[in-house]
């Protein structure tokens, strides 16, 4: 998996690739932080098919938060699986991913 940076910005550098049929954008800051996926770099993360080519298609979406709660697909964990171990070298842990939703849910 390769990304191709787009832009750095103030808020983080902007990263996308294309893989196994998916169009992957995500968003990521210098250092790890509590609102990356794992409490790693990537901040937002945007997954849809690649051949949609457009938001409307999308499939998955985190902006420091998982918008519509942790991905049940098998395919889509691999996916972000791949994208947390390519940009912070690190495995990611879905129980705690759970835990950490869990935790935040008071606030919505």
């Amino acid at each position: 998996m390769e990304f191709i940076k787009q832009s750095g910005e103030r808020q983080g550098s902007r990263y996308v690739t294309e893989y196994e049929g998916y169009y992957i954008a995500v968003q990521t800051t210098a250092a790890a932080t509590e609102q990356g996926i794992g409490a790693g770099r990537i901040h937002r993360l945007l997954l849809y098919p690649a051949h949609t080519n457009q938001v409307r298609g999308k499939v998955l979406v985190y902006d420091q938060g998982w918008h519509d709660g942790i991905p049940q697909l098998q395919e889509q964990r691999e996916l972000v699986e791949r994208t947390v171990m390519h940009f912070d070298q690190v495995p990611l842990d879905w129980v705690q991913e759970e835990r950490r939703l869990a935790s935040y849910s008071w606030m919505a």
